[in-house]
């Protein structure tokens, strides 16, 4: 395909030779969508993969291409939250809907999500959700066998 350009637009490109790579750059930066993602969003990604592993974030750093102090210093800007918080409400809200099933005990939901102590799966299971596992089992189990939640056949 040939282009032919009137001499007023030839002059505009010459006076402006790097004006389509700058239009580029300005929309990659702009639309995340266009650009690839970010170390935090690389660390964040990998969080979601694998939060019911152990994780050392010094491993994870490194999994990364990050150093483990910049990460650590940089993560809680971008998120707003640590990096032992991030992972946490992750490992929480699997343990939520592990939960829901109702089949399992206590302590395969708290492996399950990743959580390593019983003791740590308890306190930060009632911080986060306000209540302990069994009384949030308990609690989903009245809303779904009442009539309100019910689904209807049809």
């Amino acid at each position: 395909m040939r282009v032919h350009l009137t001499p007023d637009a030839a002059a505009f490109y010459l006076q402006y030779p790097n004006l389509l790579e700058d239009l580029i750059l300005d929309a990659l930066v702009t639309q995340p969508a266009l650009r690839s993602p970010s170390a935090i969003e690389k660390v964040q990604q990998y969080f979601r993969a694998h939060f019911t592993e152990n994780l050392r974030f010094a491993d994870v750093a490194r999994k990364c291409g990050v150093g483990h102090h910049w990460l650590e210093k940089n993560f809680s800007k971008e998120t707003g939250t640590t990096m032992s918080l991030f992972v946490q409400k992750l490992r929480i809200e699997r343990a939520k809907i592990i939960l829901l099933d109702g089949k399992l005990r206590i302590g395969t939901v708290r492996s399950r999500s990743g959580f390593q102590s019983s003791t740590a799966f308890y306190r930060a299971f009632e911080r986060e959700v306000g209540m302990s596992p069994t009384e949030f089992r308990k609690a989903t189990r009245k809303c779904r066998s009442s009539k309100k939640y019910r689904l209807k056949k049809r």
